[in-house]
């Protein structure tokens, strides 16, 4: 058991697919992962970082389509494990590393869904690890799936047990999880993954520049999403964009380190592609989870989860038969999860209909 050692935030550039050229997909896919594998190589010999674990960012392999059409998810969708979890593991047997990587997934079990999946590849050169991120398309935005779109087929198919959806593996370096972009505004997300005894989660995301109060807000939630569940959280972003609409440097940067006390041991400056590397010292978490403060330990469920149950939202079976196809879809659950929700008096509503925003 390595109880302490470096882990690296790897932020990249992306080449991003050609939505009217599907074909070029692996092509696109190999010239992100030989970039992302150089850096891999250098961060591994030179002897400043020596990183025992490296996270990349979540669509580091083809962009996001900026259609949204699940034709275009589909396109750059691969299987895991298959040759883009091969080509990484190479890199991981020759350097001894685990890497933490994101792509759109396709799976045979599963036929005609997508799913937004973070994975982590061990240093035999297998994956241990895949996370099918659990939050986005409530946003009206993608039309990948969730797993809690299909949530009683879901857990049915993967031996009736919830912990399905979060996935924790017990490793050399400690008890690693994932949970990607989006799910961070989730607490339940990250604590789930913490009641399982989480210790280093690894957060894949793809965060754009926006109003500075958003941004603030997103960066103190991944703080506190580390402090409230005593557990590191590595959250690596994208770089600058290539071959898109998007602007260039339309993703943001500032891939961040944070401890289990919810203190940020090193972030990159901005934009563009760069890493940083933090020390994981497992041994001072197990000490601090011994405190009186364990938030999961002094925490009484048995009171939240009578709540949780008599103010259900959003469904958890919405597309359990077929894929979502289309942003409308998710919109109208939205605004039906809205309407019952200002009928039983949880919210209430703007007093002009045309000050709504968004597409609920």
């Amino acid at each position: 058991m390595t109880t302490r050692y470096s882990v690296a935030c790897v932020q990249t550039d992306v080449w991003v697919m050609d939505e009217e050229q599907p074909e070029t997909r692996d092509a696109v896919i190999e010239k992100n992962l030989k970039r992302n594998m150089e850096l891999v190589d250098y961060l591994s010999i030179e002897p400043r970082y020596g990183p025992k674990l490296l996270v990349f960012s979540e669509f580091c392999l083809t962009g996001v389509p900026e259609g949204r059409s699940l034709a275009a998810y589909q396109d750059r969708a691969v299987t895991i494990p298959g040759w883009v979890t091969e080509y990484i593991g190479e890199r991981c047997k020759k350097h001894g590393v685990y890497i933490a990587c994101n792509t759109f997934e396709r799976d045979d079990d599963w036929p005609g869904r997508v799913f937004n999946t973070s994975f982590v590849v061990d240093p035999d050169g297998k994956v241990i690890l895949r996370y099918r991120k659990n939050n986005d398309f409530q946003t009206g935005i993608p039309v990948s799936t969730n797993p809690g779109d299909l949530y009683p087929s879901y857990v049915a198919r993967y031996g009736g047990q919830p912990e399905a959806l979060f996935p924790v593996v017990d490793t050399e370096i400690g008890r690693l999880a994932c949970m990607t972009c989006y799910d961070i505004r989730f607490a339940e997300v990250a604590r789930c993954l913490a009641l399982q005894g989480a210790e280093v989660i690894i957060h894949p995301t793809a965060e754009g520049s926006g109003p500075v109060a958003w941004r603030q807000s997103w960066d103190y939630a991944k703080q506190v999403r580390a402090w409230e569940n005593t557990c590191y959280l590595i959250s690596t972003n994208n770089g600058r964009t290539f071959g898109s609409i998007r602007p260039e440097n339309r993703q943001r940067g500032l891939s961040k380190i944070i401890d289990y006390e919810g203190r940020v041991l090193a972030e990159t400056d901005g934009i563009g592609e760069t890493a940083v590397t933090a020390t994981i010292d497992l041994e001072l978490l197990r000490q601090a989870r011994t405190m009186p403060f364990n938030v999961i330990a002094t925490s009484r469920f048995g009171t939240y989860l009578p709540i949780y149950e008599k103010y259900q939202t959003w469904p958890v079976d919405s597309f359990d038969q077929e894929p979502l196809q289309d942003r409308e879809q998710s919109a109208e659950i939205g605004r039906r999860v809205l309407r019952q929700m200002y009928e039983r008096g949880q919210c209430i509503p703007p007093a002009r209909e045309s000050a709504r925003r968004g597409p609920f």
